[in-house]
């Protein structure tokens, strides 16, 4: 399952929970990435080309 994350209204990445489990506890928390403050809701949908590795969300070519 992939989960989106969602930052200042825009979704900007997503979780793979299947190669991760333990970034579920993301749920609970707030996350800071990409340099800025971002509030992260996680929502179930996919968005293609985008992967969370850690604090950061790196574009997939």
């Amino acid at each position: 399952m992939q989960t989106a994350l969602r930052g200042n209204n825009q979704t900007i990445g997503y979780l793979d929970n299947s190669k991760k489990p333990i970034l579920t506890a993301l749920l609970t928390l707030e996350a800071m990435i990409l340099s800025d403050y971002y509030h992260i809701e996680l929502i179930a949908s996919t968005l293609e080309g985008y992967q969370f590795q850690g604090e950061s969300v790196q574009r997939c070519y």
